[in-house]
């Protein structure tokens, strides 16, 4: 496949290679928190409080099908949590029960220590425990929430804190250096200085870009660190950090940019979320990823759209939007169709994403779930079904082919061949990396599929496959891995979150 100017691998930051305030709510026992409409099935972070979705039906409306803390100031934070009912009409509440914080497991390449198991020793082809801290005695838990891009990853603790491991070279750790580091390490608080003695709190998401990361807090607003040659940390200057700086407001620095919902981080660009329905988007757009129309790189957040928004995601250079009527809308780059509009025509504002087979008749529709990393787009289904476009050098899109594909096409079974007759399903999450994509089972199993030169499929083998296959168990690929509730895919690597609170 042949790669874009700016480098043949992602490796930015690697040195060495190719509301008012929310109410934790913990498991089990505490009281379960509320969907704004029963749509889609999701299982997350337990952040927040019982809500009857009667009381807010603007942000019902807005946010339908998914889980949300709106606090009496009319923040919106949207919060994943676990069906506990079977059925609810429209407008109803329905009891989750939040998913317990677990334990992270990573797999694949180790150049910049992002498996954050002490070393940078040579890939591992299965799942392996990360660190509870150094020295590395004990596997790292209490994890609600992990994002991972540019050989970095983020893990969101259930007291509100993060922890971050990895490449470091512009200080996407926050911990005040730019040193590299191959165990968990708590992010520094705001103007803190190494070695810093007060740390990042009061987070609900995490983003991790190619080179900067974003952390959402409960009153809304946003912090961010590391990388910001083309503005990518939305503070109105382009110089590193080291440590979290505000987010500025739309057009001004004299405030910081609020009531944000979501978080999205691409290798240059950030994208946010608003409770009225905005996108807002920043820093590199040289491609028209930030959607505003232009090609300007912006050191601060400019309007990309508004609408029923619920969800957005960030890929290498283009930017996907999830409505709430289940369809998506691309922008950015499009050289190998990961706008899914049936050209390959770059677009600076945003366009819907075409069914499979056509454009001219039909729309991608009843989409629960989105994600993108690298040069491809990856859509879940609500009832359980994969659809992906984009670039498929090594099989990332699932179809049993390695072509490159402009419209949606079907994710094959496991074992299936193309053209495939059967199909995956029974899938609850997926996450795009930069040249593979995971599934994680409603069964708590994962699938993977795509590039495996690094081992970052954990089948046990570095053989890339255009169809899923099942993850090893942790450190043996004996048996299938299981006990998962999430997924996340860096550039060469994947993270799952284990539900047993050590990892086993």
């Amino acid at each position: 496949m042949s790669l874009r100017a700016r480098g043949p691998l992602p490796h930015k930051g690697d040195a060495d290679g190719p509301s008012e305030r929310p109410s934790r709510v913990d498991h089990p026992d505490a009281p379960p928190v509320r969907l704004i409409l029963a749509d889609t099935p999701h299982t997350g972070p337990p952040f927040g409080d019982r809500m009857p979705a009667a009381n807010r039906p603007t942000h019902r409306r807005r946010l339908r099908g998914t889980l949300a803390l709106v606090t009496a100031a009319l923040t919106a934070v949207l919060l994943p949590g676990t069906w506990q009912t079977a059925h609810a009409d429209p407008g109803q509440t329905r009891d989750i029960r939040p998913a317990a914080p677990g334990a992270p497991l990573t797999w694949g390449s180790n150049e910049s220590g992002e498996l954050g198991d002490g070393s940078i020793a040579p890939r591992s082809l299965a799942p392996g425990r990360v660190c509870g801290g150094a020295p590395c005695t004990s596997p790292l838990h209490d994890t609600i929430a992990l994002s991972a891009n540019g050989s970095h990853t983020l893990a969101l603790q259930s007291d509100g804190t993060v922890l971050a491991w990895g490449s470091n070279l512009f200080g996407q750790l926050g911990i005040g250096t730019t040193t590299t580091s191959t165990t968990p390490a708590r992010v520094c608080a705001p103007g803190a200085t190494a070695p810093c003695t007060s740390f990042l709190n009061n987070v609900v998401a995490v983003a991790a870009g190619g080179g900067h990361s974003l952390a959402l807090r409960a009153d809304g607003t946003i912090l961010a660190w590391g990388d910001n040659l083309y503005g990518e940390l939305g503070n109105g200057t382009n110089g590193n950090s080291t440590t979290p700086v505000q987010v500025c407001a739309i057009g001004t620095c004299g405030a910081p940019l609020g009531n944000v919902v979501s978080i999205a981080a691409g290798f240059s660009h950030s994208l946010a979320l608003l409770g009225n329905g905005l996108i807002v988007a920043w820093g590199d757009n040289a491609n028209g990823q930030l959607g505003d129309g232009t090609t300007t790189n912006r050191n601060m957040p400019v309007i990309t759209t508004s609408g029923d928004y619920g969800a957005i995601a960030a890929g290498f250079s283009h930017s996907l939007a999830l409505r709430t009527d289940g369809t998506v809308y691309a922008w950015g780059d499009n050289t190998y169709g990961e706008l899914g509009d049936g050209t390959n025509t770059e677009r600076h504002t945003p366009t819907q994403v075409c069914a499979p087979s056509t454009c001219d008749s039909a729309k991608l529709s009843g989409i629960a779930a989105i994600s993108a990393e690298g040069f491809h787009s990856v859509a879940l289904r609500s009832e359980g079904t994969v659809r992906a476009w984009g670039s498929n050098g090594f099989g990332q899109l699932g179809d049993g082919t390695n072509t490159d594909a402009n419209l949606p096409v079907r994710v094959c079974a496991p074992g299936a061949t193309a053209p495939c007759g059967t199909f995956l399903t029974g899938i609850s999450a997926v996450a795009g990396g930069y040249q593979h994509t995971l599934a994680l089972r409603s069964d708590g199993g994962v699938h993977s599929w795509g590039a495996n030169y690094a081992g970052q499929l954990g089948n046990g083998t570095t053989s890339n496959s255009n169809t899923p296959v099942r993850v090893c168990q942790v450190n043996s690929c004996a048996d299938q891995l299981t006990g998962i509730s999430a997924v996340a895919a860096d550039n060469y690597s994947s993270l799952a979150l284990s539900r047993s609170a050590t990892g086993t």
